[in-house]
């Protein structure tokens, strides 16, 4: 699934080499922060992450 959806994304940047450099990574669900995870693989500069819980990792810069 998360392949699948930075697939689309790269696809709409029209970029095969990754995520633009200076891009950053919102994810409001993060969950176990696998998809922020695998958006910094992908290039971003940094990913943010929270969850409903009220706690959330801390930014990976």
């Amino acid at each position: 699934m998360r392949a699948a959806i930075f697939d689309m994304i790269q696809a709409q940047a029209a970029s095969s080499g990754g995520l633009p450099g200076t891009a950053r990574w919102l994810d409001c669900y993060a969950g176990t922060g696998s998809v922020g995870l695998e958006a910094l693989s992908r290039g971003v500069k940094a990913s943010d992450q929270a969850r409903a819980s009220g706690s959330a990792p801390p930014e990976i810069p």
